[in-house]
């Protein structure tokens, strides 16, 4: 323990200059920062969500998960559909999605940066549903990507900062879609691989990092097909830092490729309806030194559950993090995800919770 004289000099003004003066030197040699990216699956904020978030408030739906979502530095996730309560459905839309202009505030709350709104159902309402939920958003300081008023506009991306860091968000609708912006009209950023290299490359020259978003359609089972391999190391290969998935009601595996991650498909985070096969999932967080990812941490969560007799049927809507009993069955199930992709996975536990670390070895690209 330190005496009496020595707190006194540490306090006096020239002990605080030496030690801004060290601050400083550390600072100006390169002295890395640890920072993390939280993504999630698809919200999707059905009709069921309209009278929950009137009665119980606008954090019910993230309630359980306390400060996890706000606590990392970045949080980005995959918005299904519009926020709106205007236009009409549109011809072709056998299932339109539209949630209530109110969850853009619990949105925000719940500590959500950016969402990518690349989304087969974003077009549902037409250009005034489109046209809301960018207003709703923004509005609440959420930044959105993936989508705009026309082709050129879609391809934009969305810039974050963590720090002195920039980081480039750009989000994309694979395959052929109603819901694709095109010269004159809006929509969804269409995954062309020209476009995709043009616009990773022109990101990487202007910001520090670039995150990659695709929305592959609907599900197809668990297994990553080829094509989605195709696409997202290629994404890589341009300049990207990470590339996130999401194939409608559909999990799949992560690997590491050219040491970046690449997580196929994260599945539902907030539906409106019970998921039975991908009712326990696992969220990353990848974990950054400044602009290079080390690691991705995965943490178990429940999403849609079977409910037991007496149970709350409004629980099921709530995603809560598991205990390590509880995890048993969502992480050999991703384990098994991961195998077929040549990915190994390390558990640890963290208080009663199990997190599994997917290390992202340096190598070069195929």
């Amino acid at each position: 323990m330190a005496t009496p004289n020595v707190w006194r000099r540490l306090k006096s003004a020239r002990w605080v200059g030496v030690c801004l003066s060290l601050w400083a030197l550390a600072s100006s040699s390169g002295v890395c920062r640890e920072w993390r990216l939280r993504v999630v699956g698809d919200l999707s904020f059905g009709r069921d969500w309209t009278p929950i978030l009137r009665r119980e408030g606008l954090d019910y739906p993230v309630r359980a998960l306390g400060t996890y979502l706000s606590e990392a530095e970045l949080t980005l996730g995959f918005l299904d559909g519009s926020l709106s309560d205007g236009g009409e459905p549109q011809p072709g839309a056998t299932e339109p999605m539209r949630s209530a202009p109110d969850v853009a505030p619990a949105l925000a709350a719940a500590g959500f940066d950016g969402l990518c709104i690349a989304s087969p159902h974003i077009m549902d309402f037409g250009g005034e549903g489109f046209g809301d939920t960018q207003r709703h958003l923004e509005t609440r300081g959420v930044a959105v990507f993936g989508a705009g008023l026309n082709d050129t506009l879609s391809r934009l991306s969305a810039v974050l900062t963590v720090g002195d860091l920039t980081v480039s968000c750009l989000g994309y609708l694979h395959g052929i879609h109603r819901a694709q912006a095109g010269q004159e009209t809006p929509g969804a950023n269409p995954a062309l691989a020209s476009a995709l290299r043009d616009d990773i490359a022109n990101a990487k020259r202007t910001t520090n990092v670039v995150l990659v978003f695709i929305h592959w359609g609907e599900g197809r089972g668990d297994d990553v097909d080829g094509k989605q391999r195709l696409i997202a190391e290629m994404a890589i290969d341009a300049g990207a830092d990470a590339v996130f998935g999401l194939r409608r009601g559909t999990w799949q595996g992560a690997q590491s490729y050219a040491g970046k991650p690449i997580c196929y498909s994260l599945g539902d985070f907030i539906r409106g309806t019970r998921s039975l096969r991908y009712g326990r999932i696992l969220i990353p967080t990848v974990v950054f030194e400044d602009a290079v990812p080390l690691r991705v941490e995965w943490t178990p969560v429940r999403i849609d559950d079977a409910l037991k007799p007496g149970d709350d049927p409004a629980l099921r809507l709530q995603p809560r993090l598991l205990s390590a009993d509880e995890a048993r069955e969502p992480i050999e199930m991703f384990t098994d995800f991961c195998k077929t992709l040549g990915t190994s996975l390390v558990a640890r536990t963290v208080d009663d919770r199990v997190v599994l670390d997917m290390p992202l070895a340096s190598e070069p690209a195929r």
